[in-house]
């Protein structure tokens, strides 16, 4: 026989306990993930809120958890990246080189350069 014994062998509780536990669990749960998500200003997942409770805030919360809880919450981090749309007619006039060279790119007639 092992000689440890775990607390959830030898401590019974009921079901009504347990499930008040879990709801105080759970706000604490919420108020760090609003904190969390609120110092982000609003662009953290659920992957990069679980890293910062679990590496830095030392929160022994797991995956599922905190995609539980945001989701209840209505949090939801940025997805994709901002995308800049180039067009030429953005580009001036004055920033296209001008020709220091003079080259002259006409031609006679075919096959001449």
């Amino acid at each position: 026989m092992a000689a440890s014994t775990s607390i959830t062998n030898t401590v019974t509780i009921s079901a009504t306990a347990l499930h008040h536990y879990q709801a105080l669990n759970y706000a604490m749960l919420t108020d760090l993930l609003l904190k969390v998500h609120a110092e982000s200003k609003g662009t953290y997942g659920i992957q990069r809120v679980h890293a910062e409770l679990t590496l830095e805030r030392g929160a022994q919360v797991s995956h599922n958890q905190v995609e539980l809880l945001m989701r209840r919450a209505g949090l939801r981090g940025v997805t994709g990246r901002r995308k800049r749309k180039w067009k030429w007619k953005w580009v001036l006039s004055d920033t296209i080189a001008t020709d220091l060279v003079e080259r002259n790119f006409t031609r006679n007639g075919p096959n001449q350069l």
